[in-house]
């Protein structure tokens, strides 16, 4: 076997990119508030855990304890108009 191949090797790739995901999660719950407000409610979470729920219950929680929030969003968008070309183009804006 070589070194850098083989399941161990997967193993490693796997577990740096969970270290690298989780690192980003961390550092967009600390400076987004975009992100710290899409964060999901542990009492949903809990609620959702139960055994023998049904689907139809299961639903109904999520949509009532989200009820609150956006359920799809778009970038804002801004249009342009470059005085030289008189051409309009979209800019996407950090916000939905």
């Amino acid at each position: 076997m070589t070194f850098g191949t083989g399941p161990y090797a997967e193993g490693a790739a796997t577990n740096a990119r969970e270290e690298r995901l989780a690192r980003r999660a961390a550092e967009l719950y600390a400076h987004d508030p975009q992100f710290q407000d899409a964060r999901p409610l542990r009492e949903i979470a809990a609620a959702l855990q139960q055994t023998g729920m049904p689907l139809s219950q299961m639903m109904a929680t999520v949509m009532e304890g989200y009820a609150d929030r956006p359920a799809l969003g778009q970038p804002a968008r801004e249009f342009v108009t470059d005085p030289a070309t008189v051409r309009t183009s979209v800019h996407l804006q950090p916000r939905l």
